[in-house]
């Protein structure tokens, strides 16, 4: 850049007179004039005196001037780089080289913010990008005017702008090579997805169809086109389809090995079968548990009624099972086997410990208005426990009805006294069974336990009665003595050391049971036999 000379006149020269006599004076102000660096005059003489011996002197005055014009370039722009200001009296070159590190660093700046938005900013895939940049450009460098300053801001921006530019132009060919492949793997699953649910083989027209047209139109390569085919099939594997991979193993008619020998995909596709193969296993065990739950749900609501009956009328509740039965109920000869055995054992069991324990919590809940029907039904007891259960819910509902009508208190207030709490405790406390090294399977301690839920429900029921709450302790002392001292009647425990092996309840049930082989062992056989002569003793003395 040409530097600018200060020039200015000072004198006042006088014209000649004229015609007229007239007084003419030019007045000049400071103009900005072009001049070119300033060179030795002696030394230019020198080098114009000596090209008419070498024409290739006459470049030095031009070389000298550059020379100086960039060194003082690189001085203004380490200026700026290092914050400095301009020194006063510095060369334009100087100032030219300032001026344009200033706008080489806002321009960096700016492309940098301007890449920033679009990468959040800009619609991607429906935006104008040649708008953008434009819009972008003219926004940033308004009331930038510095020619020196412009130069250097055009020298570092306009690398970032060509950057969003081919940035934008690979995010577009990407959209379209996915639009392509999302349509091409979409036509795959159309394609292949009849054949996969029907169970039939996959030909291979239709794959190698779209193979050409892929390629011939929309240039995707035979490589690429495994990929989309193997993820078309491995979407359907993942169902658990496995034998669509059974497509990629057969040879085609050409004679063309499959995908399945190529070594990269052999491993692949040996494992996404596998895959599919446990993710079909697991529907089919989800789909035979919920077929199985269907079934039981079913029997188990025809059969209620049967169970039911089960205590109060055994011969039409039979007859009722056997009916059910001829018709169709069950289908699986397991549900025959199960049901036949829930039947028998139903038919001839009776409450355990735990029943007992549960029956009598049950009843106190209905004598305090805490247990409903529902809940009765649902309790794990027998059959008989439930109704006895439900029918003593509809006299108790009923009492407190007639008692709430004649202005009398509920009988329901004895049991939440202190006093019914603690003769509850109380028999909890003296019949609570004992383990014992001498009862290793626990039948004794299993009586115990019978003994004790029988006492508590005798305690609850009679308690209904009392109307003095202090009476329930004398009642508690009463019940658990009895029950104590019946543990030592030894018909009794003649009765707990042989109900180890005891398994039918009558003579006949023995007796068939032996004939059809199912006692072999004489202890047993000798301990039933003792057993029903106790039982026949103690009818007969009663």
């Amino acid at each position: 850049m040409p530097q600018h000379v200060r020039t200015q006149v000072t004198t006042r020269p006088v014209l000649n007179p004229l015609s007229a006599p007239q007084t003419q004076q030019v007045v000049a102000r400071p103009t900005d004039q072009l001049a070119a660096p300033i060179q030795d005059p002696e030394l230019l003489g020198l080098v114009r005196g000596l090209s008419t011996f070498h024409p290739a002197l006459q470049q030095y005055a031009v070389v000298s001037g550059q020379a100086n014009a960039d060194r003082d370039i690189k001085a203004g722009a380490a200026a700026k780089q290092q914050g400095k200001p301009v020194e006063e009296g510095s060369s334009d070159w100087y100032r030219h080289g300032y001026l344009m590190m200033d706008g080489q660093v806002k321009g960096d700046l700016d492309g940098k913010e301007v890449t920033q938005a679009y990468e959040t900013e800009f619609d991607k895939d429906t935006g104008n990008i040649d708008d953008f940049v434009r819009d972008q450009f003219q926004k940033r460098t308004n009331g930038l005017t510095d020619q020196s300053a412009l130069e250097g801001y055009n020298q570092t921006i306009i690398p970032h702008l060509q950057k969003i530019r081919d940035a934008h132009l690979e995010y577009q060919k990407e959209a379209v090579s996915q639009k392509v492949e999302s349509n091409a793997l979409a036509k795959l699953d159309n394609y292949i997805r009849p054949f996969a649910e029907n169970g039939e083989p996959i030909p291979d027209e239709g794959i190698d169809q779209l193979r050409g047209d892929l390629g011939k139109f929309f240039g995707v390569t035979g490589k690429r086109y495994n990929d989309l085919l193997f993820s078309a099939l491995d979407r359907l594997g993942k169902e658990g389809n496995y034998s669509v991979y059974d497509s990629l193993k057969k040879t085609k008619p050409d004679g063309t090995p499959g995908m399945y020998f190529i070594p990269a995909w052999k491993e692949r596709i040996d494992a996404a079968q596998i895959h599919s193969q446990n993710v079909y296993l697991a529907k089919r065990s989800a789909a035979d548990a919920a077929l199985k739950k269907e079934r039981e749900d079913r029997q188990d609501t025809a059969l209620y009624d049967v169970f039911i009956k089960m205590d109060t009328d055994p011969a039409a509740a039979k007859v009722e099972y056997a009916r059910l039965r001829s018709e169709g109920l069950f289908s699986r000869a397991s549900d025959v086997i199960n049901w036949d055995t829930k039947f028998n054992a139903a038919s001839k069991r009776e409450a355990s410990a735990e029943q007992q324990d549960q029956e009598v919590t049950l009843q106190q809940g209905i004598y305090t208005g805490k247990v409903r029907p529902q809940q009765i039904v649902q309790a794990d007891i027998t059959p008989a426990q439930k109704r006895s259960l439900i029918a003593e819910w509809y006299r108790v509902k009923n009492d407190n009805r007639q008692a709430a009508a004649a202005g009398q208190t509920s009988a329901d207030a004895i049991y939440r006294t202190q006093d019914f709490r603690s003769g509850e405790s109380y028999i909890e406390t003296v019949l609570r069974p004992q383990a014992s090294p001498l009862d290793p399977m626990g039948i004794g301690t299993e009586f115990a336990r019978q003994q004790m839920a029988a006492a508590r429900r005798e305690f609850t029921i009679r308690s209904r009665d009392v109307k003095a709450p202090y009476e329930l302790q004398g009642l508690a002392q009463e019940i658990a003595t009895r029950y104590l001292d019946r543990r030592k009647d030894p018909r009794i425990q003649q009765e707990l050391d042989m109900a180890g092996t005891l398994r039918y309840s009558t003579v006949q049930e023995l007796m068939d049971a032996r004939k059809a082989g199912l006692i072999t062992d004489h202890v047993e056989l000798e301990n039933h036999i003792r057993y029903f002569k106790a039982v026949q003793a103690q009818q007969t003395s009663k």
